[in-house]
């Protein structure tokens, strides 16, 4: 059943003013005022959430005013989230569409966390909200979370996925995916070694010779009157078709692989040909529309 009845409620000095789990049948959060708590509110394993007329009230010991887990926020909304005096107001998750968040006051030191993308096609839409100005140099209204280690240790094809992050009509862009940004300069220690045509080079130099740009495409000329990012705000932007690997990945199978994609919403797309695969991560060239794609499978 959908979760209903839950209005209106005020914990104070608490771990977690409201933390759910599993509430995969959607439901609506009203009215909730949280005190001095370590975090404002949590959702994990959740589906179609919705959190409105909330005020969370951080102290100098909190963390997270919203905090939306690694799968935790498909079809998560909140609408007149008040939020103020934590460290991080909002984070939203890492991966699924259809985050929306709409109005409130935004009173932080960071106001949005946005962590990198670990699967394609996670939107994010923001929609008037008003931050609060302030003089403290370590403050952003949206800030983007460089935690590349949790794409290596998932599916590197997710650094050149689309990653759509929308605000007031316009888009916005991570700092990695700036066309002169080298993202990956050295190998990851701890992880399976990146192809080594990958390092050292910038986005620019990645997408003209590879077809790859991180987050699906490269940012766009910088918008004035954006919130205060260390990424930048431009025009919304029209991506390449996504590519999907589907056979799969990472594979324990080293001889006679048969790579397996999808363009788009297109079919499947069987290679002709039958691959042996080394340790760690192989590269497939393939070409879509006349353009260079690389596709990237673990071998284990």
């Amino acid at each position: 059943m959908p979760l209903t009845g839950l209005s209106c409620n005020i914990p104070a000095t608490c771990d977690y003013g409201a933390c759910l789990r599993y509430e995969v049948n959607g439901g609506t959060i009203d009215g909730l005022t949280v005190v001095n708590s370590i975090t404002g509110y949590k959702q994990q394993y959740c589906v179609g959430m919705t959190l409105q007329n909330t005020y969370l009230y951080g102290s100098h010991f909190s963390d997270y005013g919203v905090f939306l887990a690694v799968e935790a926020a498909t079809g998560f909304v909140a609408n007149n989230v008040n939020v103020s005096g934590y460290p991080i107001g909002i984070r939203f998750s890492e991966e699924y569409s259809n985050q929306t968040l709409t109005g409130g006051t935004w009173n932080n030191l960071v106001n949005f966390q946005i962590p990198i993308s670990i699967a394609s096609g996670r939107t994010i839409t923001i929609t008037n909200p008003t931050f609060v100005p302030s003089n403290d140099p370590k403050h952003y209204d949206i800030s983007w979370l460089n935690s590349f280690v949790e794409v290596f240790s998932r599916n590197i094809n997710a650094f050149f996925a689309p990653d759509y992050v929308f605000y007031n009509g316009n888009q916005l862009f991570a700092p990695w995916q700036a066309a002169n940004f080298v993202p990956f300069p050295t190998q990851p220690s701890g992880f399976p070694l990146l192809p080594s045509f990958l390092i050292g080079k910038t986005n620019h130099q990645l997408f003209t010779s590879y077809g790859l740009q991180m987050g699906g495409i490269i940012a766009p000329t910088t918008l004035p009157g954006g919130p205060k990012s260390n990424g930048t705000m431009g025009a919304v932007v029209t991506y390449p078709p996504a590519i999907r690997v589907c056979s799969d990945n990472p594979t324990t199978q080293l001889v006679g692989y048969q790579l397996i994609y999808r363009v788009g919403t297109g079919p499947s797309i069987y290679s002709r040909s039958l691959y042996n695969l080394h340790l760690g991560w192989n590269y497939f060239t393939i070409h879509v529309n006349g353009l260079i794609r690389e596709l990237f499978v673990l071998a284990t």
